[in-house]
């Protein structure tokens, strides 16, 4: 196994359609995979979610959606060609930081209009709204990101074969070393159990958030996540 991290373009999304199963893993970003459960031996559950993932992924890429957008990958040089892509992770540069620009009113309007129409038992789609829509609410508080110029880390995605090999990490990696460069912070929202990885990189949690289930069908549940900071640059 041979890693190596480097920019994704809109053809290199195609594997997110096509790599899916238990025996490889797939590239689903972490909130749909939440939201969207399926059973490991379903594959034909599985093809929708990856096709679902893919779209809206390649959105992000299409001219003028999002210039704030950096899509890394991390290709394995010794796989198959179609099955190299091991890990994607979207980081974003904001100049005036995320409440100045934001993803927010992009996002919202993407996977609005994806959801059109959408009825698949399988996907808490009431979940997934209401998830997204607290996060990007969130964001845009002065007090979460500040207002100043910063990289924000806002989806990553290891295949599950690959995790815990440093996949993910070089994708951290990248988006420090940018920070780092510009002598600005970065942040990321990380699942709880999550933490370890991103304090082996320097961030640090510096505020809880808390996301109530309870309107999505799964009362009494809620989603904690730690709001991390990494100061490369100083």
């Amino acid at each position: 196994m041979h890693l190596k991290v480097l920019p994704a373009t809109a053809k290199d999304l195609d594997q997110v359609s096509t790599v899916y199963g238990p025996e490889t893993g797939d590239l689903v970003a972490p909130a749909l995979a939440i939201c969207w459960h399926i059973e490991p031996q379903d594959l034909e559950a599985a093809k929708r979610r990856a096709q679902w993932s893919y779209k809206q992924q390649l959105a992000f890429l299409q001219p003028r959606v999002d210039p704030t957008v950096r899509l890394m990958k991390v290709i394995d040089t010794d796989a198959p060609a179609g099955k190299d892509i091991v890990a994607l992770g979207r980081w974003h540069e904001y100049p005036h930081g995320y409440g100045a620009h934001g993803d927010a009113e992009t996002t919202t309007k993407l996977w609005e209009g994806d959801m059109t129409g959408l009825e698949v038992k399988e996907f808490n789609t009431a979940l997934y709204t209401n998830l997204l829509g607290e996060l990007f609410d969130k964001r845009r508080e002065p007090e979460r990101f500040g207002t100043g110029s910063q990289w924000v880390l806002t989806t990553l995605a290891t295949r599950e074969p690959y995790r815990r090999k440093g996949a993910g990490g070089m994708i951290l990696g990248w988006g420090l070393e940018q920070a780092r460069k510009a002598g600005v912070p970065a942040f990321l929202e990380a699942a709880v159990g999550a933490k370890h990885l991103y304090e082996s990189h320097g961030f640090k949690e510096i505020q809880k958030a808390s996301i109530d289930c309870s309107d999505s069908g799964m009362p009494g549940v809620v989603v904690e996540l730690a709001i991390m900071r990494a100061d490369p640059g100083t």
